[in-house]
């Protein structure tokens, strides 16, 4: 019955829409969570009419009749030992309808009423995504809470990146989460790795570059991301307006930083000119020096000439 639905919702969804996405999560739980618990408790005799409201309420979710299947939903009743699976399905539906006050209330029994189980688990992301878009200063730090705990690298990136658009560009360390959530995204993700999810997170950083306020450590870091993730001409572009947020060094790191972005470009010669030119200079701090042997190592290292980048590796 339920071999043609194949879903890993542990992995990150890539180049989805959140609707798509939410698509994924209505039909793992409508098919296979109903399946596994109800039969559980029904009996076998009542197992053909069972299919046929299963498949009903799938065709419900496909077909956006949301309406439809909160009319299923209360016609069912209490599901008994799983009913924290109803109150996230009737939760998800008028989510989906626009009824954000009613969805927002039965989220909160839902979690009240069965804190820790499955369903409490499923809702608590949908349940961020809504709320930070009318977030109130009360509800914030358990809204973080719940982001930080979310189980996946994409579902905790999305979530604290939604919830990073709720502090106040004015505020004090306003980029504290936008760093989380980009740390998040890349969680799940190899020495090397690109992270699409990442890549809107990092295009609205560079085009509000001056609204942010970020550690210089912070600020490399960003920058070497969003280069890696194809972002390169939009960071060179940005660059003078970069220097200034680097401290006393700022014109040197971000001539760095620049280079980095030519070297993800395939512009390796350019860049390594400008790399050579920083390095022969006398005044470079050692950190400086670092970093420029940090990129003139990854500069060798995808052109192949490994032999050069491990001893540039060495001095950085």
């Amino acid at each position: 019955m339920f071999q043609k639905f194949e879903f890993n919702l542990d992995k990150p969804i890539v180049n989805l829409d959140d609707e798509l996405m939410r698509n994924e999560i209505k039909k793992f739980l409508v098919v296979l969570l109903f399946g596994q618990f109800l039969f559980s408790f029904v009996g076998i005799t009542f197992a053909g009419s069972l299919k046929a409201n299963l498949d009903l309420a799938h065709d419900f979710w496909e077909k956006k009749k949301y309406t439809n299947l909160i009319s299923w939903i209360q016609k069912v009743g209490s599901f008994g030992a799983v009913e924290d699976i109803r109150l996230f399905l009737l939760a998800e539906s008028l989510h989906q309808l626009g009824r954000e006050n009613d969805a927002e209330k039965v989220f909160n029994s839902l979690f009240r009423q069965f804190p820790g189980s499955l369903g409490a688990g499923k809702g608590a992301f949908p349940f961020i995504l809504l709320k930070s878009k009318r977030c109130d200063p009360t509800a914030f730090p358990k809204l973080l809470q719940m982001a930080r705990n979310l189980p996946t690298a994409y579902q905790k990136g999305r979530a604290l990146e939604e919830l990073s658009k709720v502090v106040p560009l004015s505020a004090k360390g306003n980029g504290f989460l936008v760093i989380e959530a980009l740390r998040a995204y890349r969680s799940s993700n190899g020495f090397y790795k690109n992270s699409p999810d990442s890549v809107g997170l990092l295009r609205n950083v560079i085009n509000s570059i001056r609204s942010f306020q970020f550690t210089i450590p912070e600020w490399i870091e960003i920058v070497f991301n969003a280069n890696q993730e194809g972002l390169g001409k939009e960071m060179i572009r940005v660059c003078h307006s970069l220097s200034p947020l680097l401290g006393k060094e700022g014109t040197s790191i971000s001539m760095v930083l620049e280079a980095d972005a030519l070297r993800s470009m395939g512009n390796t010669r350019t860049s390594l000119e400008r790399l050579n030119s920083l390095l022969g200079k006398f005044q470079l701090s050692p950190f400086v020096k670092s970093l420029a042997y940090k990129v003139r190592g990854d500069l060798m290292h995808f052109s192949g000439l490994h032999f050069e980048a491990v001893k540039d590796y060495r001095k950085a």
